[in-house]
């Protein structure tokens, strides 16, 4: 596979893994997981991994009607179009970064998104730390972004999704569910008392600490080490009235 085209696009906003994905199954034109990680030299755990966040960005479809699942890659110029689109953003925020520039002291950066790229963007961030607490209904999450639930169990399976979290969950019969399966792959998961009911979701990791809210849909990131160190001991006393998973 050509080194000057990966590094293309990964220039555009894809990690090493999306491009040789996308990559291969562009030569293919259409192909199974297994053929897409035998052409990309990816393991096939990680590569459905890879294909759902292609998905979601709208560089990869899935095939309907065929026996076997199988997917294609969309046109290049989408990706050409999202990287001018990106670009265009950050010209119209460049103020308000560089701005930032001459905050002084230990002043909490606060961020705020409202779309659901950016939001699952965020999500990444808690994907790849080392660990990070959940205060979550999984139902919420499930009913705006339902792809991503099989795609986090598949993650903490495969090991494509590292992060050691704790998830204190609602009292639903598809948190519970999805807690149970998390707990086989290495989570802790504990479920909220019954009747407690939560507006918003709350992740938190070291010096990070990001609201989520569904309806309407945004995401708040603080980045301040005493206010996330705050969070987590809020969390814990939290935990120590959660139940355990049967």
């Amino acid at each position: 596979m050509d080194i000057s085209i990966q590094k293309s696009m990964r220039g555009l906003g894809l990690g090493d893994k999306e491009s040789r994905v996308y990559l291969a199954l562009l030569e293919l034109g259409k192909g199974t997981v297994s053929e897409i990680a035998k052409k990309a030299e990816i393991k096939r755990a990680i590569t459905y991994h890879v294909l759902d966040d292609l998905i979601v960005q709208g560089y990869v479809q899935e095939i309907l009607g065929e026996k076997v699942k199988k997917f294609s890659a969309s046109d290049p110029l989408k990706i050409f179009q999202n990287a001018k689109s990106a670009l265009e953003d950050f010209k119209f925020m460049l103020p308000v970064i560089r701005s930032l520039q001459s905050k002084k002291g230990n002043a909490p950066k606060i961020e705020f998104y409202d779309t659901p790229q950016a939001v699952m963007g965020i999500y990444r961030i808690f994907d790849e730390a080392p660990t990070a607490r959940f205060l979550s209904s999984i139902e919420r999450v499930n009913n705006s972004f339902p792809q991503e639930l099989k795609k986090w169990l598949r993650g903490y399976k495969s090991g494509a999704i590292f992060v050691k979290g704790k998830h204190l969950l609602s009292d639903t019969k598809i948190d519970r569910e999805w807690g149970k399966e998390a707990v086989q792959y290495g989570q802790k998961v504990r479920i909220l008392p019954p009747g407690t009911r939560m507006e918003m979701d709350f992740s938190i990791t070291d010096g990070i600490l990001a609201i989520t809210s569904f309806d309407p849909l945004f995401i708040v990131v603080i980045q301040s080490e005493s206010i996330a160190q705050s969070a987590a001991q809020l969390f814990d006393l939290a935990w120590v009235s959660g139940k355990e998973i049967v």
